[in-house]
């Protein structure tokens, strides 16, 4: 008898019982996109479009939860994209460029500014301004800004505490956090390198940051890892929002190598987005924007196992005050 014949008849009960369940789920969530089609599109205030994209994430977020993941996206999330109403939820020019995906992957340094500006291009409808700000002003949109400001801080005691400091910005976007210091501040800095795959970033850094103090480079994280870039004694080493992409694996490798770049006090500062970021749901499906998600015991693994044979005097992990993103800190 085949394996398929033997299943006993509890089993295809089961089977059917999770089946219609799914179906049930599907169901109603379309239901409800179907209902919020008029809404979306009869936004006439700042605060519905609040309570119009808390609401989705809400939604989404609860039916994330009582499926799998394979069921979530090869039926949930495709089936969103799909529906009428993530064309009117585009009209939110950070959602709309995620889907787009421009520079070939959403997270692109264009897209953090419409989080750090909340401020939408030329020729956005005013809903898509409104919706606009309620995505870049959401839980997740402000641990963005907060990690911003974790990395303009860390600039800053560098600054402070080291002399002529030389710092390294893995995956550096824009740089907007070294512009959140003062003239002063950044004068006490020697050096910045921002490293970044993204051609359209490096010149922008190139005209935007001073060119005395930073060093633009168009790399990527292989180039780093395989030490064709060759940088030592740095004072500060950090990555912001690189470890989402990357498997536990290419993180461990590039810990250790951020370790041995670093003089010795020299710190390290990583942040992942959490498990528990709460706009994933709506990520995954209006967004089509899937991370790698880690909790600070997922960091304290990768840490440890990074650390092995090297120097570390001081390792700690956290989240901001939102949950929505883990840190790992070093020092060397």
């Amino acid at each position: 008898m085949s394996p398929i014949a033997s299943t006993s008849a509890p089993e295809q009960n089961t089977r059917r019982s999770v089946s219609r369940a799914l179906h049930a789920e599907q169901l109603t969530l379309a239901t409800y996109l179907d209902d919020l089609v008029p809404s979306l599109g009869s936004i006439q205030t700042q605060d519905s479009a609040d309570r119009t994209i808390h609401d989705i994430t809400t939604r989404l977020a609860s039916v994330k939860r009582q499926v799998s993941e394979k069921h979530w996206f090869e039926v949930i999330a495709p089936m969103c994209r799909a529906h009428k109403a993530a064309g009117l939820v585009a009209e939110d020019p950070y959602t709309a460029r995620a889907l787009a995906k421009p520079r070939g992957f959403a997270g692109d340094a264009a897209m953090l500014d419409f989080i750090y500006t909340g401020h939408a291009p030329e020729g956005t409808s005013e809903t898509g301004q409104r919706l606009l700000k309620a995505t870049a002003r959401s839980s997740s949109g402000l641990s963005v800004i907060d990690r911003r400001d974790r990395l303009a801080a860390a600039l800053r005691t560098v600054a402070t505490e080291r002399n002529e400091a030389r710092v390294l910005a893995i995956a550096c976007g824009h740089l907007r956090e070294a512009q959140e210091l003062t003239p002063d501040e950044r004068s006490n800095l020697a050096e910045i390198i921002a490293l970044d795959q993204d051609a359209l970033a490096i010149e922008l850094v190139k005209r935007e940051h001073p060119v005395a103090q930073t060093t633009a480079i168009q790399a990527n994280v292989r180039d780093l890892i395989a030490g064709r870039l060759s940088f030592q004694d740095l004072d500060l080493v950090y990555a912001a929002g690189l470890f989402d992409y990357l498997s536990d694996g290419v993180c461990v490798r590039l810990l250790g190598r951020m370790i041995d770049l670093l003089a010795p006090g020299g710190r390290l500062l990583v942040g992942n987005f959490s498990p528990v970021n709460w706009g994933r749901a709506y990520m995954d499906t209006f967004m089509d924007w899937r991370l790698i998600y880690r909790t600070p015991a997922d960091l304290r693994s990768l840490s440890r196992q990074a650390s092995k044979g090297r120097s570390v005097r001081v390792e700690k992990v956290y989240t901001d005050d939102h949950e929505n993103i883990a840190y790992l800190e070093l020092v060397v």
